[in-house]
């Protein structure tokens, strides 16, 4: 099996690190074996290159540096596995999970999706109940049309996910890959409304099809071309889809090698680059397990990254107050300035080339404060809709070895997920209360969004319910709450399943 392993493991880091107060812990978030139509496994008789074996494929992630992992077989459309293949895949990856010994398994299943307006795309399923919860379910159980790929209409699709979410417990389906032309890029007015936001928080950013972050993008782009008004940053868009997303990255690795970011997948030609990878980032006295890993990809303690494992740690300032960090919704003052602070090991701060301050309308440099900080400001009045940073390095600084990963030069990004704003009165907490509590404090009403599918009331989050305006400059109150139109009949459907599948819900999340 070391054959196959990357070899680099010590620039990627082995088991969790910890910086700032908070532990970060990278994954692969899409991985394929031989189960697949198109994928391959050596014990599974199935392997056009070099493969790694099904029954190691825990032992390959630990080796590529992972804390973590999703085996995402497809389970539908021409390239779906079969029932005895994923039935076998998916009890391998449960008797992985091993929260006790530091590897942690998402369970998953990819799936094409088209309705009668167009194609889709494609989107990962990820569960969190346990393995007991969880030891039944079969490839029939993740289908919607069998074995086919088409459901009526973007609103049944929706509908299909809470119904599933009822019956197997908390999911979320991410696009992947959004920017593939054809039937594999993102049709992102099927992400409108608020069983979508509920279950599509995220999208990989990028993965080894390349970057879908921009279209047209200097970076890693797709060999085939990009479909325009498919990449996340559209997504993001106040003007235009206005949907607010978290990022991932993922290899979408076919071969049985998870986390192996500097080779290229023998499978799959098209696959142009080594692939991308999850940080998820966890306060470090949090217990790291399946709950704790999918309740941050759901609420936005995540950044994507080409391969490299650097702890980045984002504050967001008023005054001396901290309002929070990367993915959250704050509440910010129209009369006060912002203050964006990034922090990193300063014993790696060689390896960056440039950290920039994204928004809406564009991106500016980050200031270097030396020891690894770097600070940005956001002008009181200037408050944009969302704001994240991201970090580009040289990868021939980072990597001990070569990373020979199909990119055009050595650069590495992260993209740190985003957080939302909007203009408020700041709570001022107890007298006294300065509300500088340091990198952990997760305290107040603009911090700390909330895991609870729409309708749950009392306790108000990132999907809360029609009427909400959300941040900054935003005036539609249908941002990611309705269809146009009104609510279309198969979300009354929906709201209604709603109250059946909440007692379950809390009771699994102990409330």
């Amino acid at each position: 099996m070391s054959a196959y392993l990357l070899l680099l493991t010590a620039s990627l880091g082995l088991g969790a690190e910890r910086f700032g107060g908070q532990a970060f812990y990278l994954g692969d978030p899409h991985v394929h074996s031989g189960a697949s139509g198109d994928g391959g496994s050596t014990d599974l008789g199935v392997c056009e290159g070099t493969c790694g074996a099904m029954a190691e494929i825990a032992e390959t992630a630990r080796a590529n540096g992972l804390d973590w992992m999703a085996l995402t077989d497809h389970v539908n459309g021409s390239r779906t596995a079969n029932a005895r293949d994923f039935s076998l895949a998916f009890t391998t990856m449960l008797g992985a999970h091993d929260p006790e010994g530091g590897f942690v398994v998402l369970p998953g299943a990819e799936l094409r999706i088209g309705t009668p307006d167009g194609d889709q795309g494609h989107k990962n399923l990820y569960f969190a109940a346990s393995n007991s919860e969880l030891a039944e379910m079969t490839i029939d159980d993740l289908r919607f049309d069998g074995a086919g790929a088409d459901i009526e209409s973007c609103d049944a699709l929706w509908t299909w996910a809470l119904e599933l979410e009822h019956r197997w417990g908390d999911l979320m389906l991410l696009a992947h890959h959004p920017t593939r032309v054809g039937r594999m890029g993102t049709d992102w007015s099927c992400h409108r409304g608020e069983l979508a936001a509920h279950f599509s928080p995220a999208v990989e950013v990028y993965s080894r099809h390349g970057d879908g972050m921009a279209c047209p993008t200097d970076h890693d782009a797709l060999p085939e071309g990009c479909q325009e008004g498919s990449e996340a940053i559209a997504a993001l868009d106040p003007e235009g889809h206005a949907l607010r997303l978290s990022f991932v990255g993922g290899t979408d690795a076919h071969d049985t090698l998870p986390g192996n970011v500097c080779a290229l997948d023998t499978e799959i030609p098209e696959h142009a680059y080594g692939g991308g990878l999850t940080v998820v980032v966890l306060d470090d006295d949090q217990l790291f397990d399946r709950d704790a890993l999918f309740h941050a990809i759901q609420q936005g303690s995540t950044y994507a990254t080409t391969g490299p494992m650097l702890p980045v740690v984002v504050d967001y300032i008023v005054g001396d107050r901290r309002l929070g960090g990367m993915g959250e919704t704050l509440v910010v003052p129209h009369d006060q300035p912002l203050r964006v602070e990034l922090r990193l090991p300063a014993q790696r701060e060689h390896t960056l080339s440039v950290v920039v301050l994204v928004t809406p309308a564009g991106e500016e440099p980050m200031r270097a404060a030396g020891d690894g900080v770097y600070h940005a400001e956001i002008a009181a009045g200037a408050l944009p809709t969302w704001v994240y940073p991201r970090v580009e390095l040289d990868g021939s600084l980072w990597y001990d070895e070569p990373c020979r990963d199909g990119g055009a030069d050595s650069l590495e990004q992260l993209w740190i997920s985003p957080s939302y704003l909007t203009v408020g009165e700041l709570d001022t907490g107890d007298p006294g209360d300065t509300g500088d509590t340091g990198p952990d404090d997760t305290s107040g009403d603009s911090t700390a969004p909330d895991s609870d599918p729409p309708g749950d009331s009392d306790q108000p989050g990132d999907s809360d319910p029609p009427g909400d305006s959300g941040g900054g400059s935003e005036t539609s109150s249908c941002r990611s709450s309705c269809t146009q139109g009104g609510p279309a009949p198969a979300m009354f459907l929906a709201l209604a399943l709603l109250g059946l599948a909440m007692t379950a819900r809390r009771e699994r999340k102990g409330r």
